[in-house]
């Protein structure tokens, strides 16, 4: 993993940012076109909405879906500066020689852990016949694997569902995988780098849940 690490790192740091992106956007339109489909969002909303509304929504989605595509690279890019922020801040402290750049190149490398299980969980809908998005969601490998999943049943703790998603195995990999290019890049122990990222990310993943939260319980 190590190896796979540096040959990413070597790679220039536009070429990263732009091929990550680029498969995301792959991954959303052959989701859109057959994952979620028409008849499938019209499965999912008939009986809840009146028919003219359910064809207007769905009108409305093909018309404005490039929307998604375009805002895509921006919430990414602020993801990343975030994380690196948090992690860059963190390495003052600790004494780590790293600078910005190598951190925020570390941060996108780390992001092929989701690109990955993305395209893995496409292939698992593409198969998986979901009539709905109810049984969408059961195939939803990041949703299945997270805390929220295993308290979605729990009396009094809907509100910490949506918050909860985002505690889930990949975070934890992620961490391992952010950990292991701060190494890299800074020429530090694994165990330092990776006290470092779990202090920092920690710190960023908390006030992200805290604020989902919020947002949850606010506006429920």
């Amino acid at each position: 993993m190590k190896r796979f690490f540096e040959s990413l790192l070597n790679e220039k740091g536009y070429l990263l940012f732009f091929s990550v992106i680029t498969i995301y956007w792959l991954l959303n339109y052959a989701t859109y076109e057959f994952v979620l489909t028409d008849s499938l969002m019209y499965n999912s909303l008939y009986g809840q909405l009146p028919e003219q509304y359910i064809d207007s929504a769905i009108t409305f989605h093909r018309k404005w879906a490039w929307v998604s595509y375009a805002i895509l690279p921006v919430i990414l890019t602020l993801k990343w500066l975030f994380i690196s922020a948090f992690i860059a801040t963190g390495s003052v402290f600790m004494g780590f020689n790293v600078r910005f750049k190598q951190i925020f190149k570390t941060t996108v490398a780390s992001e092929w852990l989701f690109v990955t299980v993305g395209v893995i969980n496409f292939i698992v809908l593409l198969f998986s016949n979901a009539q709905n998005l109810e049984e969408i969601q059961r195939f939803n490998l990041v949703s299945t694997l997270s805390i929220g999943h295993l308290i979605q049943g729990v009396e009094g703790l809907q509100w910490l569902v949506a918050p909860f998603q985002s505690l889930n195995i990949l975070q934890l990999i992620f961490v391992i995988a952010l950990a292991l290019g701060v190494s890299v890049v800074s020429n530090e122990k694994f165990g330092k780098s990776l006290t470092l990222v779990t202090k920092s990310y920690g710190a960023a993943l908390v006030i992200w849940i805290v604020l989902i939260a919020y947002i949850t319980v606010s506006y429920a």
